[in-house]
């Protein structure tokens, strides 16, 4: 039998068997859909409310937009379908039924506000009324937990189970057993986990390395992982934590090498913006399709910051059409069906049965009181 024969039986043999959930990168996927600009939808925002924060997102059962002011701490909702203000409930900071900093919140629904506080690692669960029913620690020092992440904004809730999602790293406390880059909390049960393991080589990607974006497929109770070194996605079942890894890489670039040589500034900028790297990923429960972000790095032609700062900026990916960024497109398969190139998952981007929304901060970009979501819409090739 031939070596070529050979070769391709093996080939075939390992997508086909059991177990065998990773596809080798030079394997040609089947090309079929993309995305494509709709309409833009425009929301008026008040002084206050800051048009680029990070707290901003969906709520599925009210079919709005919420966007939180952390100046008056106060938390509106718009509509979707309309743009008309719903509601606006007032937070407090301090006092009896204060809340502290943000940094995370989400909502199930108009009268359950959950946020979550980097600085004091408590967890809090709102009513309609600015009420807090429920506060909670999540991370201690004393118990040797993990810290929250700081690159990424991911926070899942999973209403069906009561259960939230969120990155977490290493610090100095956090023992061997508790190093794990995922936190399970369970508001009814009021149970905490740390799931899912970080890879053995992690720690050699430099400043990439402790990061994980991740997504919720609800219904089949799996949590999607994307870290930014690494062409496959991670995918624990959350019943079981049995824990499988798919290929979710581009054809227009190749995943980042490990670090070498000497950390210097100028070897730092380098890595990390001269390379390519994945973010955000979504899970669209709508038509079961999965979307990943890459970035693509930028050609480094000098050999000091200063000196590539001020040149023009000129993208390493393989089409040479200077777009920097791109979106993967998954099956609920895991199976590649597309890429999309000049597009990228921001931390706002959501999902519904109308289509795919991203937060958009280049239109009017100097016009601050506007919150402005493109919709995008499959389309087959």
């Amino acid at each position: 039998m031939s070596n070529k024969l050979n070769t391709y039986l093996l080939l075939i043999l390992y997508i086909l068997l059991p177990g065998c959930n990773s596809r080798p990168e030079d394997v040609i996927f089947e090309d079929k859909l993309t995305l494509e600009l709709k309409e833009r939808i425009i929301f008026p925002l008040n002084t206050t409310t800051k048009r680029f924060g990070s707290k901003v997102g969906y709520d599925k059962k009210s079919n709005s937009i919420y966007v939180f002011d952390d100046y008056k701490y106060e938390l509106h909702f718009f509509s979707l379908a309309n743009g008309t203000k719903l509601k606006t409930i007032k937070l407090f900071k301090e006092g009896p039924t204060g809340i502290g900093q943000v940094s995370r919140l989400t909502t199930d629904g108009i009268d359950s506000i959950i946020t979550f506080s980097r600085l004091t690692n408590k967890l809090h669960v709102i009513t309609n009324n600015g009420q807090v029913v429920r506060s909670q620690l999540l991370l201690s020092y004393d118990d040797s937990d993990p810290s929250i992440q700081t690159f990424s904004n991911s926070f899942n809730y999973n209403e069906l189970t009561n259960s939230i999602y969120i990155p977490v790293r290493n610090n100095n406390f956090t023992t061997k057993n508790n190093n794990k880059p995922l936190l399970e909390y369970n508001l009814r049960t009021k149970e905490k986990r740390l799931l899912m393991k970080w890879e053995d080589d992690f720690k050699e990607y430099l400043g990439k390395n402790e990061t994980i974006f991740g997504t919720l497929n609800k219904h089949e109770n799996k949590y999607v992982s994307s870290v930014p070194f690494d062409s496959h996605i991670s995918v624990i079942d959350l019943k079981t934590n049995e824990i499988k890894k798919y290929y979710a890489g581009s054809n227009n670039a190749e995943a980042p090498p490990k670090f070498k040589g000497s950390f210097t500034d100028f070897n730092n900028y380098k890595y990390q913006v001269g390379n390519n790297w994945f973010r955000n990923i979504l899970y669209d429960e709508y038509q079961k399709i999965y979307l990943r972000t890459i970035t693509f790095g930028l050609k480094i032609t000098e050999n000091s910051v200063e000196a590539n700062m001020q040149q023009p900026r000129k993208s390493k990916n393989k089409s040479n059409d200077n777009t920097f960024t791109g979106v993967i497109l998954l099956d609920s398969s895991f199976q590649k069906i597309g890429e999309v190139k000049d597009i990228m998952l921001n931390d706002e981007a959501f999902a519904t049965v109308d289509g795919i929304y991203l937060k958009d901060n280049l239109y009017e970009k100097n016009n601050e009181d506007i919150l402005v979501f493109k919709k995008y819409l499959y389309v087959k090739k």
